[in-house]
């Protein structure tokens, strides 16, 4: 029983170490061949791009040999070009032209970036007017990494001729991506994938510092199971070409390439290697003893398990408890199976919560759509009521509050310019004055730069609804308010300032504790809620007051929602 156990052994480690090799090579090649199929998906996104931009490129070249136009306008031609062709900015970062020894940016996203290699450009000028280059990788300002392709662009008319360079800059997180999903966690410990041109000059690495080892690209063998000894040990190395993206339209000519550590890889073989004689001589006079004890006390809580998942299954409740006393593997399962259908309950439970909640609001937002839309024509109706009865003021009153409600409703739409929410805080002041005569002044301060801006509509009103109700109460002077709205660096700053009474904030302003006390106002949590969701964390509303001195609400918002 020895001897054939022993046998057995042997012919399964022989036969494990050949399916290891054959499985893993053929894992590789069929991940490698997905990846180069991506990356084909990736670049053709660069073609799709050319053509939709520069296809008809007659009012482009007449802008650009005009000697009469400036840098600027041919730029801002450009990033018309770029915004009106809705290109995706989640795969380009810049797109540029090179023109007469110049670069012409895009800058739709305005963002920075550097400018390719001349003498690299100038090889696309060279090449074959009908084929995509590969130039080379650059970086933004904030050290971002890009890979620029460029293509000519061809007049059409009065003649087919060369006119200049199109650069489209993709963002390099697209190809590592891709390459990373060709890398299991396994090799991404202790092996790499890497793009390696044929000098062996590296592209991209998912493990630089192993990577850097040039023994790695010496002599490799295209599709062939490769292993090699370096001095930082032995790897076993597979290298494809990427046949799809280098042919009559692409020149990008990489070949792919995974490694993985050989001792990683055989570890399970080494270590069978060692104990085969001790587990072969121990392990028939222990299979018998153990067989029956581990047997049983494996399958009887297993089955108990097995019987709970199938009852939660069907009725979706959690009925049993964890049966097993003895803290060892099946105690560690059922443990893990009791907290996964804990989680999985309460999951359902705020599931039915939240779907109730959004029927509830749906249904509220519903009301609110119809409301205003008969509330405004009404007021409509008064106003026009009140100018037959010749009562001016009445008329001035009820038109402010008709146009308040109907850029408050806007169609439904979520958004609205700054201008057209700074018209509504107009409207709604006016309103408030008629109520307060004699109690508030308002100055309104929108930087021209940011009037055509979109927001999120009504984040203001609430503000100026809370400066007029708490801020000049007992004040034995006319109030001010400040309404100012401007840009800084990538966000919107809407501010609301006034020099009323003021407060001195001792805990958060939208605590449960301030909300119930009347102090904090639902109104500025629900608009700060509002930004919250819609732009990030980030963003919302500050308050900075003091007692006697005044209020300062400050509201950020990104620039492009």
């Amino acid at each position: 029983m020895f001897l054939s156990t022993l046998v057995i052994l042997l012919v399964i480690r022989g036969v494990s170490k050949a399916k290891i090799e054959t499985e893993n090579y053929q894992s590789i090649l069929e991940r490698q061949d997905q990846f180069d199929q991506a990356l084909l998906d990736i670049i053709n996104r660069v073609t799709y791009s050319y053509l939709s931009l520069f296809d008809d490129s007659s009012d482009l070249v007449e802008l650009f040999q005009d000697s009469k136009s400036t840098l600027t306008e041919r730029e801002t031609y450009l990033n018309d070009l770029l915004l009106e062709s809705e290109i995706d900015s989640d795969t380009f970062g810049e797109v540029m032209i090179y023109y007469e020894d110049d670069f012409y940016r895009g800058n739709f996203q305005n963002v920075l970036m550097s400018f390719p290699d001349i003498s690299e450009v100038n090889l696309v000028a060279s090449g074959s007017r009908d084929r995509l280059y590969f130039v080379s990788t650059v970086k933004d300002v904030v050290g971002k990494e890009y890979f620029v392709f460029g293509r000519q662009i061809v007049t059409m008319y009065p003649e087919s001729d060369y006119f200049g360079i199109a650069l489209f800059y993709l963002k390099a997180d697209l190809v590592s991506n891709a390459l990373l999903m060709l890398t299991t966690p396994m090799e991404l410990d202790n092996g790499f994938s890497a793009l390696v041109d044929a000098s062996g000059e590296i592209l991209f690495s998912v493990n630089p510092e192993l990577s850097q080892n040039s023994e790695m690209y010496a002599d490799l063998s295209l599709n062939n199971f490769v292993v090699k000894d370096t001095t930082v040990g032995k790897y076993i190395v597979v290298a494809s070409p990427l046949e799809r993206i280098y042919g009559t339209y692409y020149t990008f000519d990489y070949q792919v390439v995974s490694t993985l550590s050989y001792a990683i890889l055989f570890q399970d073989i080494y270590q069978l290697n060692v104990y085969i004689i001790a587990i072969g001589s121990l392990s028939l006079i222990l299979m018998v003893i153990l067989v029956g004890i581990i047997a049983k006390g494996i399958t009887k809580p297993l089955d108990k398990l097995i019987t709970g998942l199938r009852e939660f299954s069907r009725t979706k409740t959690k009925k049993r408890e964890m049966t097993s006393d003895v803290r060892d593997e099946i105690y560690e399962l059922e443990k893990t199976y009791d907290e996964m259908i804990s989680q999985i309950v309460d999951l359902i439970d705020t599931n039915n919560l939240e779907m109730e909640n959004k029927r509830k609001l749906e249904l509220y937002a519903l009301q609110m759509q119809i409301n205003p839309h008969f509330l405004y024509n009404t007021l409509d109706t008064i106003a026009w009521m009140a100018k037959l009865k010749k009562e001016p003021e009445i008329e001035r009153l009820v038109l402010a509050l008709a146009r308040f409600f109907r850029i408050s409703l806007h169609k439904g739409d979520k958004y609205i310019k700054i201008e057209e929410e700074f018209d509504l805080i107009k409207n709604f002041v006016e309103i408030e004055l008629a109520r307060f005569p004699e109690l508030f002044t308002v100055t309104y301060e929108l930087d021209p730069d940011v009037a055509k801006v979109e927001t999120l509509k009504l984040i203001l009103q609430p503000i100026v609804e809370n400066a007029i109700k708490h801020g000049f109460v007992g004040l034995d002077r006319v109030g001010h308010i400040f309404i100012r709205c401007f840009s800084k660096e990538q966000d919107i700053v809407f501010e609301v300032e006034d020099d009323g009474i003021g407060f001195d904030p001792t805990e958060d302003l939208f605590s449960e504790k301030r909300l119930l006390d009347g102090l904090g106002g639902y109104g500025l949590k629900n608009v700060d809620e509002r930004i919250k969701l819609e732009y990030g964390r980030e963003y919302g509303i500050t308050v900075d007051s003091k007692k006697n001195q005044g209020t300062k609400v400050r509201i950020t918002i990104r620039k492009a929602h």
